[in-house]
């Protein structure tokens, strides 16, 4: 069911996209990050806990704390309270292919690992602004970490439909993110051959 909140934030950030793109100097793309952003910054948040959950202090992490889009299209990176690890996103990207590897970290992770539900709404920012939105009702994965356990979200689903710029609003509970994808190639059929 369509939550009708977040189709009048779209249709309002679709609306500013067209306007934005009309005056001179401005950029769908760019207004569209900006709606996103915005968004972000109204989203409810939590302070920074003492320890960081393992992800979040990889050193090749793009991006960081700030709740801004990140561009992640084959790196991972952080934005606000999320990691992302696109595994190579963009350069074996296919619209037809049945599994993709992504993994997403949150940094307040729930109590209950069983509820944990995460939304990635996706935008192309070109017209006619594609979205794409998928919805897990809990953490799919885990991992130990010295002695705790660390859930987290791996997805082999998250297929975006078509070639683009793509924004991926991430959240779940106090929890945000944006990561931005570019697709601007369809990969080969097989992956390539691994050649020392």
């Amino acid at each position: 069911m369509i939550n009708p909140l977040l189709l009048a934030e779209w249709a309002w950030g679709v609306l500013v996209a067209l306007v934005m793109s009309m005056l001179p100097g401005g950029s769908p793309a760019s207004s569209s990050i900006d709606v996103i952003e915005a968004r972000g910054a109204a989203y409810a948040s939590l302070p920074s806990p003492g320890e960081l959950p393992h992800d979040f202090v990889l050193p090749y992490l793009r991006g960081g704390a700030e709740r801004a889009c990140v561009e992640a299209s084959n790196s991972p990176a952080r934005s606000g309270e999320w990691v992302f690890f696109p595994y190579g996103y963009a350069s074996y990207w296919r619209p037809d292919r049945e599994s993709m590897k992504t993994g997403w970290g949150d940094l307040h992770p729930s109590e209950d690992p069983g509820d944990a539900p995460l939304t990635l709404h996706a935008t192309n920012l070109a017209p006619p602004f594609e979205t794409y939105r998928l919805e897990i009702p809990s953490y799919t994965a885990y991992g130990n970490i010295d002695d705790r356990r660390e859930y987290f979200y791996a997805l082999g689903d998250f297929i975006l439909p078509s070639l683009g710029t793509w924004a991926v609003e991430v959240t779940s509970r106090e929890n945000w993110g944006c990561f931005v994808i570019v697709l601007d190639e369809i990969a080969p059929v097989e992956r390539p051959t691994y050649v020392p």
